[in-house]
């Protein structure tokens, strides 16, 4: 049977895929649509068809001639893909502080940079290219490094590290550098009358920060570097850390306080190895609302009492213990409802062994706890490890 106008039309189609593909070899592409020629002649040589049939052939010849030209545009972006050099990687960071420094220094300072309503993170830590010490600000939500001052010089490590207006103050001995608290770019520094064995800044981030010193204690405005004598302000002590009630039967000395929430650390009197014990109240109420061993699957373990800010933090209802955990032979972290004193969750350090925790700070989201020379970052609702800068990847 003759082959009609039609028939040769898609049939001349399908030979120009097959052999006219612009800037395809035509070896390439007579390989790809030889078979669909093939198929078209068979088709051709058929009786002719209704005209529905002959507008679906058309159609069809249609969508295969947009694959190919699709084929032809998209293979260079596709070798693009696959060539294209890597993402560079957040800056990495072998170690945090160092292990002789103070615990005021080890522990990161909170303060929301990128105004996203997540606290993000400063403190000093090793690494970076060229490797060596840095002050560094990292981002609270993917703890991406922001910005760093550094590398520091090995006679001016920072010992004392304080925030306000805007600033971040920057000391090593009797030396203070002021940075933008954005960019990190300083600016100022200052000679100061001698060693700075301690520093605190209000709570607020604003105003001036207090020094102290061998036989002296000073206000610094960062803003300025104007210093003026003044005695150790009531905000220097910490607020949350507070003298324990008299408890009947137990022997206590301190107490953290978080709204109308107190929890005392204490042990029976008389009983020096006696297992640690929390006992929580209200504020302004002497009678326990509740009390419980630290350790409830081996209470004995533990005796020592958790020093506020190095092993123990509270904020927000919740009460956050780090101990180490014999047993186990690992140190462990533990979370508390303060107001009943039941546990909320627990989770291990990636610290396999020793009681090596140095700091913890309970943020608004997240709790740091500094060990060894690592700074693990947990979620303070379920207890998940986020990321640890020095350590290994969370796992």
């Amino acid at each position: 049977m003759p082959i009609g106008p039609d028939r040769q039309g898609f049939v001349h189609l399908a030979e120009k895929l097959a052999g006219d593909v612009p800037d395809r070899p035509v070896a390439i592409a007579r390989g790809q649509f030889q078979p669909l020629v093939v198929a078209a002649r068979s088709k051709a040589g058929g009786a002719d068809k209704t005209g529905a049939a002959r507008l679906a052939e058309k159609k069809w010849w249609r969508l295969i001639a947009a694959l190919a030209a699709a084929v032809v545009l998209l293979t260079p972006l596709a070798g693009w893909l696959v060539l294209r050099p890597p993402t560079p990687r957040p800056q990495q960071v072998t170690g945090w502080a160092e292990r002789d420094t103070a615990i005021a220094h080890v522990a990161p300072l909170l303060t929301d940079l990128n105004s996203d309503g997540i606290d993000d993170f400063i403190g000093r830590f090793t690494g970076g290219q060229p490797r060596g010490q840095y002050v560094g600000a990292f981002d609270g939500a993917t703890r991406n490094l922001l910005w760093r001052v550094g590398p520091l010089e090995p006679l001016a490590q920072p010992r004392q590290l304080a925030i306000s207006d805007q600033r971040l103050a920057i000391i090593a001995d009797s030396r203070l550098t002021v940075h933008q608290l954005a960019d990190g770019q300083r600016a100022g520094e200052h000679d100061l009358p001698g060693q700075v064995f301690s520093s605190c800044a209000n709570p607020s981030q604003r105003g001036p920060v207090w020094l102290m010193l061998a036989d002296e204690g000073l206000f610094v405005d960062l803003r300025t570097g104007k210093l003026e004598p003044a005695a150790r302000p009531q905000w220097c002590r910490p607020r949350s850390v507070q003298p324990a009630p008299a408890i009947a039967g137990f022997t206590a000395e301190l107490a953290l306080v978080d709204g109308n929430l107190m929890v005392a650390f204490g042990r029976p009197t008389g009983a020096v190895t006696a297992p640690a014990t929390l006992l929580g109240f209200e504020v302004g109420d002497q009678s326990t609302r509740w009390q419980r061993p630290i350790v409830e699957d081996v209470p004995a373990s533990l005796t020592n009492l958790p020093r506020p800010g190095e092993q123990v933090a509270m904020r927000d209802g919740r009460l956050y213990v780090s101990y180490f955990h014999r047993p186990s032979n690992r140190s462990r972290l533990l979370a508390i409802d303060a107001a009943t004193g039941k546990t909320l969750w627990q989770a291990k350090t990636i610290q396999s062994a020793g009681d090596s925790v140095r700091a913890t700070v309970a943020g608004r989201h997240h709790l740091y706890v500094v060990h060894a020379q690592l700074l693990s970052i947990y979620d303070v609702v379920s207890g998940e490890r986020l990321a640890t800068l020095g350590g290994p990847p969370a796992r």
